[in-house]
């Protein structure tokens, strides 16, 4: 699917972001960012990529920010982690799944 969304004309894109985001009720940047995480996600997990969860330097600063969007935007389902007690998980769950 996010490919598809890529394939597309940038007017093209904006209207789908506008129209899913009118269906769901979710701001249109979220679901765009939405898109490139799971393009990101899957890079990351594609066979033969090594496994990390913790991202560090900007990209770690970029995912608070979009965090901090995603929370002020009351997207988040029940009571969210602060940002970095989330990154701290992410980081013993990659060191757990890599020991294996």
């Amino acid at each position: 699917m996010s490919e598809y969304f890529l394939s597309l004309g940038r007017d093209d894109q904006r209207e789908v972001l506008e129209i899913a985001s009118a269906a769901m009720g979710r701001s249109a940047h979220l679901l765009e960012k939405d898109v490139w995480v799971v393009l990101a996600l899957s890079a990351l997990y594609a066979e033969g990529s090594p496994l990390a969860n913790a991202p560090t330097g900007q990209a770690r600063d970029a995912l608070a920010e979009d965090y901090a969007l995603m929370v002020a935007d009351d997207v988040m389902v029940g009571k969210a982690l602060a940002f970095d007690d989330l990154m701290r998980a992410c980081s013993t769950l990659e060191q757990q799944i890599n020991s294996v």
